[in-house]
């Protein structure tokens, strides 16, 4: 990777000296880096209340059911209306952004035919969120929910834009009106969402167990119940119970075995805690069905540590040439600035702050300093390390690229600080960044951190 010369405000000696612990640690200059596909966090559970929503019959056979009713009935923007449905809910189940896309077609076609049709456009605004549309979907469903303050669907689907904009103010108000409606297991999840956005961590796993409890009185698909499993896991792997995460994503592998989001989130846990070989597995097994330039990225890092430099080369050009077709795609942004932060510094920042300009949550913050630091610029990566903290999250990453960027600038108090409580949290929390974070603070406070 062309990695990124540091530039340490101090005097010379400690710039050498520092510089030179960050090079031992990986850190700046180190190799292809490992990515986690998901955001942070699982996104929102579909509401079983939402207007129109088709939320039992399996998806394939929705599909073909409301297609062949399109295709008898080419006029009725009702049966349009479910077929984009269906295609939104198939997308969502096998991580697929073309099928949003062909989504969206079809629900801007219903709504051609009828205007005023609520659920196409509560349909149509779903689907732009999927894509990452967070602000036209933001304004769409907050006119949806004005209009008809009863409709649980748009005022669910106002707070999750909310909540991806980074207006944790207003997600807060808009779920505790849903929750005032019916406090199910969908609404449950989106206060686990908000919660460790909002820097409770422990209260945001007590939701999402809380929540995944309730799931299991719900009427609908097992890829969606699993859902539950995914964000049970990815809260209880963030809040440092990394065999409590396997456990509840291998019980919703139990539900639904092709579940990307499971799939990918049990390598990345599996990566994390040093089981190499299941981790690879589990890449390869989903890379037949969820071909990505980020997963390409990661099981190359992965065969790499083994020793298979000839797999891990032809994965990082697999990487390279998906990660070319889907530069243009605002939902993948983020994905890829995390795949190139490591092997295209330049690529990385240019993503980041495109993403950033459109969502201003921690996550993009984190992002765009992150590859800054990598482009060998901490100084401009520092003030938005402190923006994605000042949103309150603690989170291990975050803490730990918060403490590299302080130890790039010389201010090694700051730099042991963040380090340390990074580890608090979550001591296996990336499988290259956490022993890399480690090497650092080792560096710096002169004794050995124990990772597993």
């Amino acid at each position: 990777g062309p990695g990124a010369q540091a530039h340490v405000i101090g005097d010379d000696m400690h710039r050498t000296s520092l510089v030179g612990g960050l090079l031992a640690a990986g850190v700046l200059l180190g190799g292809y880096g490992i990515v986690q596909r998901a955001d942070p966090a699982p996104t929102a559970a579909p509401l079983v209340t939402a207007e129109g929503y088709d939320g039992i019959r399996p998806i394939d056979e929705a599909v073909e059911f409301w297609r062949a009713r399109v295709d008898a009935s080419p006029g009725s923007f009702l049966d349009r209306t479910q077929y984009g449905l269906a295609l939104a809910a198939q997308a969502r189940a096998t991580a697929d952004l073309a099928g949003y896309a062909a989504a969206e077609a079809e629900l801007r076609t219903a709504l051609a035919a009828s205007p005023g049709s609520t659920s196409a456009k509560l349909g149509l605004a779903q689907t732009l969120h999927s894509q990452h549309e967070f602000a036209d979907a933001y304004a769409m469903a907050r006119e949806l929910w004005l209009a008809e303050p009863g409709a649980t669907g748009a005022l669910a689907l106002y707070g999750d834009a909310a909540l991806e904009l980074g207006r944790l103010d207003e997600a807060d108000d808009l779920y505790d009106r849903l929750a005032g409606v019916d406090r199910s297991a969908p609404v449950i999840s989106r206060e686990a969402r908000l919660a460790y956005a909002a820097g409770s961590p422990g209260t945001a796993l007590a939701l999402a167990e809380e929540a995944a409890d309730a799931a299991d009185g719900l009427a609908i698909r097992p890829d969606e119940r699993a859902f539950y499993d995914l964000q049970l896991g990815h809260f209880r792997f963030v809040t440092g119970d990394a065999e409590g995460a396997i456990a509840a994503l291998e019980r919703g592998l139990a539900r639904a075995p092709l579940h990307p989001g499971l799939n990918e989130k049990l390598a990345f846990v599996l990566a994390s805690v040093g089981r190499t070989d299941d981790a690879i597995a589990r890449y390869q097994d989903l890379l037949t069905r969820t071909p990505a330039a980020d997963l390409h990225g990661s099981l190359a890092v992965l065969l790499r540590e083994q020793g298979d430099h000839a797999g891990a080369a032809a994965h990082e050009r697999a990487a390279a040439e998906l990660a070319a077709e889907a530069i243009d795609l605002v939902a993948e942004r983020r994905h890829l600035a995390g795949y190139f932060v490591t092997r295209d510094a330049r690529t990385a920042v240019e993503l980041a702050e495109l993403d950033l300009a459109d969502r201003q949550d921690a996550g993009a913050y984190d992002m765009a300093a992150w590859a800054l630091l990598h482009a060998g610029r901490p100084a401009d990566a520092q003030p938005l390390i402190e923006r994605a903290l000042g949103t309150g999250i603690r989170d291990a990453a975050m803490l730990a690229h918060a403490g590299t960027i302080a130890a790039a600038l010389g201010d090694t108090d700051r730099a042991i600080g963040h380090l340390r409580e990074a580890f608090e949290l979550n001591r296996w929390f990336h499988p290259t960044e956490a022993p890399a974070a480690a090497a650092l603070l080792a560096e710096l406070q002169g004794e050995a951190v124990a990772l597993r």
